[in-house]
């Protein structure tokens, strides 16, 4: 896994203002997205779908946003993200920070992707701005300015 966001979010894998009724069709709608951008197979979905349903909500990780994935084996065909913003939020039954309108799908293709990845995601969400920015996002060349300059200011640091 590459630690560039920049490589494991593209433009082809972004989305503005999806309307979904509920979590179970975010879910739907972020998997399908994965499948169009080659990161994972159909079972992918079910997966990150039977995960929530078992675990429950645990992968609303902040006010607002929810981190989509399962296990690498349930389908990961490489590694990335997808990003999608909803133009009505769901709620996914977190106490504290539903209802979301921000969904990444990662797939990782090992465990340590998996941290590698979240690790670059995590610093990216935090750094000043960057959610007001992405919620402010008219389309989806919006939301990838705003990946490009996060990656351009750290790279230059």
């Amino acid at each position: 896994m590459t630690e560039n966001l920049l490589e494991m979010l593209t433009p082809d894998r972004i989305r503005c203002n999806v309307r979904v009724a509920d979590w179970k069709e975010a879910v739907a709608f972020t998997g399908k997205a994965m499948e169009q951008a080659g990161l994972a197979e159909s079972r992918y979905t079910t997966a990150m779908r039977e995960l929530i349903e078992k675990e429950g909500p645990y992968l609303v990780i902040a006010p607002g946003i929810a981190l989509l994935h399962a296990r690498p084996e349930e389908g990961v065909l490489k590694a990335g993200f997808v990003m999608i913003t909803l133009s009505s939020p769901v709620n996914f039954g977190h106490s504290t920070n539903d209802p979301v309108w921000l969904l990444f799908g990662l797939a990782a293709a090992t465990d340590k992707s998996h941290v590698q990845a979240l690790s670059e995601l995590a610093l990216f969400l935090s750094e000043p701005g960057s959610i007001d920015a992405l919620r402010n996002g008219k389309n989806e060349e919006d939301l990838m300015e705003v990946i490009r300059e996060y990656s351009t200011s750290k790279s230059n640091k």
